[in-house]
């Protein structure tokens, strides 16, 4: 199957005159003007009386990466730049007769950050010293959302470890039924009040959403994301493959300083509540006694420069051991299932210039899924019960390798072009939990010698051997000043996406 949109758009506006404040790590996100995993900044310099500084000089810098871009504005005092890695950047303006200005930003994937920034003349011997700004929702971006910084989020707020937590900080997010995505019982989520199957994921560009069902993506650690920019309506063309949110994450990366950590991370079972009260009307039972779940993972992550300013790596191992046990006093069948492959990714960054970035991310999700079978003899309570004889054994095999290379450089100071191809392999889990459900019906009914018949979904009860998708695309923007401020945006985009079923 082959899905490709062709993408054009264009906004023509005055650049806002926007005030700056602190950078949060939480921010209303603004519509989308980049590609998925660059951002932009456009901005507007003036004198306290509010003329435009013409000449002035707009230092940028990343902090982590140290890539340097050098701006100066035009007659009408603006100033753009695109194409930029997200993450937080000093800025500092110099023109003459007028006070320095210094401060920091954040840049985010997809979106641009506008700022106005007024210089005092340096007769007054006031200089402005902006100690940081935030996203800015422009008067002509209709985007709704959130943007999260997930490192900043863990260190400061109570949150579960996996994607769909970090969506519910969004608004108008809820959670969808738990164990409607894959036999591992992941929750995911509901945006803009979509249903769970109208979503789409993404991690650095590359389109990670389920191809079969359309519920939940490919399992990525937590401890992986960097940014996740989480779009709950209005969002631009590019993310054409959703009617309900659009869950647009960007990883971690190298820099200029070293860094190592270990996160351990525990779900004991004896922390979890019971479910009482479940059953048979007229007989009562406590499910949460007959079922035992027990995680745990060791990640260890490390990044930095091979070449300071130009090269950089970045690696995450984490080790699991995931274990479900679950007993079926209807069925007389107790079962144990074990899950302890690693994962592992790793992403390389190389800047030839500032203006010119390659990356490539590759993350490996396969996994086996152990699962022994034994009698099992309850009570009349169904609160305990006896486990006899060792039966059937099973392996079940899940997910896959995940690479994307990008490439995003400036051609001149007013066009930016991007390209990307990748690959994106899942087997297995993409099996619903309840796989004698239908997650499409055809209502209508079609007549087969008089007798009216309703039609399902196609192998809709098959097990799920794999699914492949690869993908590749192109963009380019363009910023110019004539009678106001312009960005043309146009691209292109392909998908291949094929999967076998097997009978159960």
């Amino acid at each position: 199957m082959r899905k490709s949109i062709l993408r054009a758009s264009a906004a023509m506006q005055t650049i806002a005159l926007l005030g700056v404040g602190a950078t949060a790590f939480i921010a209303a996100a603004p519509a989308a003007a980049q590609d998925y995993t660059s951002g932009a900044l456009v901005g507007s310099v003036h004198s306290a009386a509010g003329a435009p500084v013409a000449g002035a000089t707009v230092t940028l810098r990343s902090i982590a990466q140290g890539q340097v871009r050098n701006l100066v504005t035009g007659a009408s005092g603006t100033f753009n730049a695109a194409g930029l890695t997200p993450g937080d950047y000093t800025i500092n303006i110099a023109a003459g007769g007028y006070n320095t200005h210094a401060g920091t930003i954040s840049i985010v994937a997809s979106q641009t950050n506008s700022v106005d920034v007024g210089l005092e003349t340096a007769a007054s011997g006031n200089a402005i010293v902006v100690t940081g700004s935030r996203l800015r929702q422009s008067v002509t971006q209709g985007t709704t959302g959130a943007n999260i910084n997930v490192v900043k989020v863990n260190e400061q707020l109570p949150i579960g470890h996996d994607i769909t937590d970090i969506t519910l900080l969004a608004p108008t997010t809820l959670r969808g039924v738990s164990g409607f995505a894959t036999a591992a019982g992941d929750s995911v989520p509901s945006v803009g009040g979509g249903s769970v199957a109208e979503n789409a994921y993404y991690v650095n560009g590359l389109n990670i959403t389920n191809p079969d069902t359309y519920v939940g993506g490919s399992r990525v650690p937590f401890y992986l994301y960097q940014n996740v920019d989480v779009q709950t309506g209005g969002y631009p063309a590019e993310f054409g493959r959703a009617t309900g949110g659009v869950i647009n994450a960007t990883t971690k990366s190298g820099s200029n300083i070293p860094f190592v950590a270990l996160h351990l991370d525990w779900e004991p079972n004896f922390l979890r509540s019971h479910s009482p009260n479940r059953g048979n009307p007229d007989s009562p039972t406590d499910i949460g006694r007959l079922r035992s779940i027990e995680n745990r993972s060791a990640t260890l992550e490390a990044g930095g420069a091979v070449v300071p300013d130009h090269l950089f790596v970045y690696g995450l191992l984490q080790a699991n051991r995931n274990t479900d046990k679950a007993a079926y006093p209807n069925a007389g069948q107790y079962e144990i299932q074990k899950d302890n492959d690693p994962f592992y990714a790793f992403k390389i960054d190389g800047y030839i210039t500032p203006t010119q970035h390659a990356e490539f991310t590759y993350f490996d999700t396969r996994s086996k899924i152990n699962i022994f079978d034994y009698d099992f003899e309850a009570n009349d309570a169904y609160t305990d019960g006896t486990i006899g004889t060792k039966g059937l054994a099973a392996v079940q095999e899940a997910g896959g390798v995940n690479w994307i290379a990008r490439y995003t450089g400036n051609i001149t100071d007013w066009l930016t072009a991007s390209a990307a191809y990748g690959l994106s392999k899942d087997k297995g889990s993409n099996q619903p939990a309840d796989n004698t459900s239908y997650y499409v019906i055809d209502r209508r009914t079609v007549t087969t010698g008089g007798n009216a018949k309703a039609v399902g979904q196609p192998f809709a009860t098959q097990d799920i051997l794999n699914t492949r998708r690869r993908f590749y695309r192109g963009d380019m923007d363009a910023r110019f000043t004539f009678g106001g401020t312009h960005h043309v945006r146009f691209g292109f985009d392909h998908e291949d996406l094929s999967e076998n079923k097997i009978a159960t």
